[in-house]
């Protein structure tokens, strides 16, 4: 079809009365809408997926703030994490036997 039929067709569209709706009408759609099924709800695994990018952001924030944490412990305190690894471990595993080295 070209412009200029394609334009014609148009016009005599916007002259044609509209069809009118039957006196019931309302009635029906507002019935069918009643009628209609409601969507499914949402399952765990569509709900972890939706919280997901919400919780890798916070998971995110908080080992940032672990992060810092360490760096400003080591730089306020001269032993390493391995020094106080070391004595935490020893603290606990040989407290049983009363070793206490």
């Amino acid at each position: 079809m070209n412009d200029r039929k394609l334009k014609r067709l148009f016009e005599l569209a916007r002259t044609e009365t509209p069809p009118a709706a039957s006196g019931s009408f309302e009635m029906r759609v507002l019935a069918a809408v009643r009628r209609g099924q409601r969507a499914a709800p949402l399952t765990w695994w569509d709900q972890l997926g939706a919280l997901f990018p919400r919780l890798a952001f916070a998971a995110v924030l908080i080992m940032g703030a672990c992060l810092f944490a360490d760096y400003y412990s080591s730089a306020h305190h001269d032993s390493s994490f391995t020094e106080d690894a070391a004595q935490f471990s020893g603290q606990t595993l040989f407290a049983a036997n009363g070793d206490g080295s």
